[in-house]
């Protein structure tokens, strides 16, 4: 983390996976990453309709 609120994270996955379960696997990362971070703010991106369509069903619009 920086002093512009700017950070990175790295995970380690074994085996093979999808396309799908790669950007699945991201959102969830991502969203435990601004959790344990304790920000008030995020902005959520994914350039795949799929999980897109998926988080808004579930009602995470605001996580």
């Amino acid at each position: 983390m920086d002093d512009k609120g700017l950070g990175a994270a790295v995970v380690w996955i074994l085996g093979k996976i999808t396309p799908y379960m790669g950007e699945c696997m991201a959102v969830r990362e991502g969203t435990r990453f601004v959790r344990i971070g304790g920000f008030h703010d995020s902005i959520l991106e994914s350039d795949s309709i799929n999980v897109i369509n998926v988080v808004l069903s579930f009602g995470l619009k605001s996580l």
